[in-house]
């Protein structure tokens, strides 16, 4: 009997399954791009990028500070400089570009830098009561229950 060998024949003037798979990829990200930017007006990476390049500028500036190179009283800038309030269409509005100066209503900010919601210090006179005042209504039931339960 005779033997056959069968061989797959060279591929010749195509293109691979790799480069394919590639270029697919290469044409969905661009088609998904699109869509995204007509959605939301912006390229998907844009504001990544704009956060990134704020937040590099203001390391900068630490960097300098602390390397000496900028004195502090120089720049006085702050995060909320230039926001103002005004009244447009009868709805207040805070921005720091549609409250112009020829509004009558337009009042500068600034803002301050806070810890957020905190409890403020008990007076001494609450502090003295709690001191002086007997057990409270939890601890009073709190014996009751333990007395029911030993007897």
């Amino acid at each position: 009997m005779k033997r056959v060998h069968l061989s797959l024949a060279k591929q010749s003037g195509g293109i691979s399954l790799l480069m394919t798979a590639v270029l697919m990829m290469g044409i969905s990200l661009i088609g998904m791009s699109v869509l995204y930017y007509m959605r939301f007006s912006q390229w998907p990476m844009q504001a990544s990028f704009n956060r990134w390049g704020q937040s590099l500028g203001v390391i900068q500036q630490e960097v300098k500070k602390g390397a000496g190179l900028v004195s502090n009283s120089a720049d006085s800038s702050t995060l909320g400089e230039g926001l103002r309030k005004c009244k447009i269409k009868g709805k207040v509005v805070y921005s720091n570009v549609d409250c112009l100066d020829s509004n009558d209503t337009t009042r500068s900010l600034t803002l301050q830098d806070s810890r957020g919601f905190s409890l403020p210090p008990p007076s001494e006179k609450n502090a003295a009561l709690t001191a002086n005042s007997g057990p409270t209504i939890q601890e009073k039931m709190m014996d009751r229950a333990i007395d029911k339960a030993t007897k």
